[in-house]
């Protein structure tokens, strides 16, 4: 018998934040914002081991009231608005080499849980994919999406879909920033967590908010307040 692949779930949680000052600090329900993704991971079956990858000492702080140890600091490089996510999965990940899976799991989706967690990864060893990435439907048909150009609305899809019914409409679906996983070979690869065989883990939408505002902060209040 095989032994189950070993899973490293990545907390990224730098200290800037442009749409909320302190964003993964702030307190949500009593408890920092982190503390939920921290929490959820913790109680995760499949995942080994945690490492938050952060340059705030308050995030090290929490880290470490919840026995997550982390000796180094982020570089300031990997620290920017211009650095992306893929970039400190990837510094991550050559830090190490005892893992197979990778499962990044963003701050910002509190109302993401532990059974959502488990539920995405028994779909991801059923499928026997490669990689996975948490969606929700899209509410509003992206075919009706317009920009700005000049003084006139572009369509961004201009084709005769524009003059359908939402009911005529093929389903989409948008990334909810919840739950990544890869196989640790094929990420290092691709350098992401997308490609053209990336397989979709569907979340509903009231698990699906995504933090980046004061009212996303609100709503998720409301939300964890009826559970």
């Amino acid at each position: 018998m095989e032994p189950s692949p070993k899973v490293l779930a990545i907390i990224p949680a730098r200290k800037g934040s442009k749409g909320v000052p302190s964003k993964n600090t702030k307190l949500l329900y009593n408890k920092p914002l982190i503390a939920w993704t921290i929490e959820a991971a913790q109680k995760s079956k499949y995942i080994d081991e945690i490492n938050i990858s952060t340059d705030c000492l308050k995030v090290k702080d929490i880290a470490k009231s919840y026995n997550i140890d982390i000796p180094k600091l982020r570089p300031d490089n990997l620290s920017t608005d211009s650095a992306s996510s893929d970039d400190v999965i990837i510094y991550e990940l050559n830090k190490t080499e005892d893992f197979d899976i990778v499962c990044m799991l963003q701050p910002t989706s509190p109302l993401r849980d532990f059974e959502d967690i488990d539920s995405a990864f028994k779909e991801f060893f059923k499928a026997m994919a490669n990689s996975m990435v948490s969606v929700s439907k899209n509410l509003h048909p992206p075919y009706w999406s317009f920009r700005i150009n000049g003084s006139y609305l572009e369509s961004l899809f201009p084709n005769k879909n524009i003059n359908k019914r939402r009911q005529e409409l093929p389903e989409t679906y948008m990334l909810n920033g919840a739950i990544y996983i890869a196989k640790i070979d094929f990420y290092k690869k691709n350098k992401s967590f997308l490609s053209s065989q990336t397989v979709p883990y569907l979340m509903a939408e009231n698990k699906s908010i995504d933090i980046d505002s004061i009212e996303d902060f609100l709503l998720a209040e409301k939300e964890l307040a009826q559970e």
